[in-house]
């Protein structure tokens, strides 16, 4: 349960000097223009994992009390009650795979790389139950299992920079039906990147890759590096289940 509780937002922005004549009949001490506006403190249940949401939550929540005060009728229970029916698929999500927790992130750029990082590492310190009933992993700082696809405009290296560490194992696939990077090539430019991996191999599609990162003992198991990719995965995932 988290509290929103922040006592004003100030926006203070420069006044700038239009070039017509108009502006010389202004006040010569209005230099900026300072907008305060006052929140008040709201207790709510975030569904969504990450730091990074309790952000975007606070932000939401300022957003929709901004609204009130121009006359929108938007009550803390109508946020409280909007919030905790969030869901976000692909974003930190939880999902089984046979008998085992797989985290899946759509993580496509350097930015995105960096909030999953931090919840990997977050879940390394205090493993965090998964919302499915599949065995919570027990990984080692040196034991994360990254499947990735990449398309071929992604900015690779930072993305590889970002997520990857001595001892993590890398096996990575095609982004289906779209201008996808080569998994071959990935492999070249992330062992010399990390050349301490202890694995790194390229697969034909994601299914054979989950297979291999299965096959080892107890480790953190992540599929990300695209949307389209997660999405692929997800309508793979519900053909089975089906």
């Amino acid at each position: 349960e988290y509290e929103f509780e922040t006592e004003s937002i100030e926006i203070e922005e420069d006044f700038i000097e239009s070039e017509s004549t108009e502006t010389e009949d202004l006040d010569e001490d209005l230099d900026e223009v300072s907008i305060v506006h006052l929140l008040t403190a709201i207790r709510y249940r975030l569904p969504l994992l990450g730091v990074i949401q309790l952000h975007n939550s606070a932000l939401a929540i300022a957003a929709l009390q901004i609204l009130r005060e121009q006359g929108w009728e938007i009550s803390d229970n109508a946020i409280v009650d909007g919030i905790a029916k969030t869901k976000w698929a692909g974003r930190l999500q939880w999902v089984r795979w046979g008998n085992r927790a797989l985290l899946i992130d759509g993580a496509h750029n350097p930015a995105s790389a960096h909030v999953l990082r931090e919840f990997v590492d977050s879940c390394i310190l205090q493993p965090l139950a998964p919302s499915s009933s599949a065995p919570l992993p027990s990984p080692s700082p040196a034991s994360i299992h990254w499947v990735m696809g990449m398309l071929s405009t992604k900015d690779h290296a930072d993305i590889f920079t970002t997520l990857l560490r001595p001892g993590d194992s890398l096996y990575l696939v095609p982004v289906p039906d779209h201008s996808s990077a080569e998994p071959g090539q990935l492999a070249e430019l992330a062992q010399e990147i990390c050349p301490a991996l202890a694995q790194c191999s390229p697969y034909p599609d994601v299914i054979p890759a989950l297979e291999a990162a299965f096959n080892n003992d107890k480790s953190l198991i992540v599929l990300c590096g695209s949307l389209y990719l997660i999405g692929h995965f997800l309508k793979l995932l519900a053909t089975i289940e089906g």
